[in-house]
């Protein structure tokens, strides 16, 4: 539900919560939906997959930001791409670097991610994306990914059960490192 649709009958209150949460680098929004021992596409395995959060009930919007005093996370540090996480953006001693999916293996029935939206955006920002139903994306509801960054307010869809949180990159999230901890303001 987008800002300029109307609200459904769900009824807006002050603040329902407010939830912390570990986002690991290696979190792999494309694993979401597969269960059990697997082994992804470039090595990636079940340690990748991201912990779904439970929607407050009753929410029509979350704000999720990242406590202050993160440590940098990314791939390894020879690499030299360690950010926070609005990502490689450019801004300060960081390169630039946007990029979408990199391996389309990643978005396949294999894993129940078919009908994940791509995003293209910096290596390393922060990402969203929600559960509904209680269920696998469809084609009907595709599951879309929120660029988050440091800060951002996002609707809560209609029927949301969890929201997903981890890091962009294109390809390998095994190999990344680092963990950042959010704050997720439930209204």
């Amino acid at each position: 539900m987008t800002s300029d649709q109307p609200k459904t009958d769900r009824k807006s209150t002050a603040p329902l919560a407010l939830r912390s949460a570990d986002v690991y680098a290696n979190n792999c929004l494309w694993l979401a939906w597969k269960r059990g021992d697997f082994a992804g596409p470039e090595g990636d395995t079940q340690a990748c997959r991201p912990p779904g959060i439970p929607v407050e009930e009753g929410a029509l919007q979350v704000t999720i930001s990242v406590e202050d005093g993160y440590n940098p996370w990314g791939h390894s540090e020879d690499e030299g791409r360690w950010s926070g996480p609005d990502g490689l953006d450019g801004s300060g001693n960081l390169p630039s670097d946007s990029r979408g999916l990199e391996n389309s293996a990643y978005q396949s029935a294999t894993y129940s991610s078919e009908y994940i939206t791509p995003v293209t955006a910096n290596l390393n920002v922060l990402l969203a994306m929600f559960e509904t139903d209680g269920a696998a994306p469809t084609a009907a509801s595709p599951a879309i990914q929120h660029v988050i960054g440091s800060s951002k307010a996002i609707d809560v869809p209609e029927g949301a059960t969890k929201i997903f949180l981890g890091m962009h990159d294109g390809r390998e999230w095994h190999n990344n490192h680092g963990m950042i901890r959010v704050n997720l303001l439930w209204e």
